[in-house]
């Protein structure tokens, strides 16, 4: 397979390519739940933090790339919003970002900072926990086609619960990732 041969979504819902001519990856129906956070919580929302808090910080997620339309509130009742967006409740913890191409989880991130300056560090896959390298693939499984999918997740510092945040259609990643991905995608037998 050739990189010719390969088209890759880069996170738009409306993406249609011509059938026959090419493998696709993150086609825009598959994709197209992550790219509303009220979508994304029908399809995952048992993996998702919950929504019923009588108070306390919640992230409110609008649709949008890049972390644009998503800010933390302090919230004392439940919120009513657009069926696109969703609210999550903030949950402390240690965060990390999986990588899967298809159902296979092949790079993993711990990440550092807060919503203002966030940065990654690859570790080690038997460093992740099991939880997550789970729920990572059983998120994936529920996305049709071929999918490259970063998750964003945390294990909970009060409970040890992990948590699925949101899917990442269009990850930025660096160039091992990348190797990663293409290691996997000329592998991967779904056409």
């Amino acid at each position: 397979m050739s990189m010719a041969d390969v088209v890759i979504n880069r996170g738009k819902g409306d993406f249609r390519p011509e059938s026959g001519r090419h493998r696709v990856w993150n086609h825009g129906e598959d994709i197209e739940p992550l790219l509303y956070p009220g979508y994304t919580r029908e399809l995952l929302g048992d993996m998702m933090p919950p929504q019923s808090v009588e108070h306390g910080d919640v992230w409110i997620k609008a649709p949008g790339a890049a972390g644009r339309g998503k800010f933390r509130k302090a919230v004392d009742r439940e919120l009513v919003l657009p069926r696109e967006w969703d609210w999550q409740m903030h949950i402390p913890g240690q965060e990390y970002r999986l990588v899967t191409v298809g159902h296979k989880v092949v790079q993993d991130f711990l990440r550092f900072g807060d919503n203002g300056g966030r940065s990654y560090e690859w570790i080690r896959m038997s460093e992740v926990p099991m939880a997550l390298k789970n729920m990572a693939r059983t998120a994936a499984a529920r996305l049709n086609g071929n999918n490259i999918i970063a998750w964003d997740m945390v294990v909970s510092e009060e409970t040890d619960i992990p948590y699925l945040f949101e899917g990442n259609s269009c990850p930025g990643v660096n160039s091992d990732t990348v190797r990663r991905i293409v290691e996997e995608m000329t592998q991967h037998a779904v056409v």
